[in-house]
């Protein structure tokens, strides 16, 4: 990491300071934050249109579905019941799934839908 010095020398030549040096930081030193502002935006079970807070274009969402506690507590109850053929259903179920949305262009997580 470079960095650029610069010695600052007295404006009144009749003084007598010893320069001091400080460094100044590269454009590559510096870092930048990203502040992500909360929408109102509501999220349902379906793609929909959105501003990508991450890479900033408007895009439609990909969304996965992804199986979450509900689906195993339910598989769980059936094999306790004797229901064990069946423990797999709540995994195929979409309605047992949480919804996560992403944005096609960055794959960045915008938010999880919860049924």
């Amino acid at each position: 990491m470079g960095s650029v010095a610069y010695i600052l020398r007295p404006q009144n030549l009749h003084e007598t300071v010893s320069p001091s040096v400080f460094s100044v930081p590269t454009p590559s030193e510096i870092h930048s934050t990203v502040i992500i502002e909360e929408s109102s935006l509501r999220f349902g079970p379906h793609t929909q249109s959105v501003a990508c807070p991450y890479c900033r274009l408007q895009v439609l969402t990909r969304v996965k579905a992804e199986s979450n506690s509900k689906s195993c507590i339910i598989a769980g109850v059936l094999c306790l019941f004797g229901f064990w053929p069946c423990a797999w259903l709540p995994f195929c179920m979409s309605s047992c799934k949480n919804k996560s949305h992403y944005c096609p262009n960055c794959g960045a997580h915008l938010a999880t839908y919860v049924q």
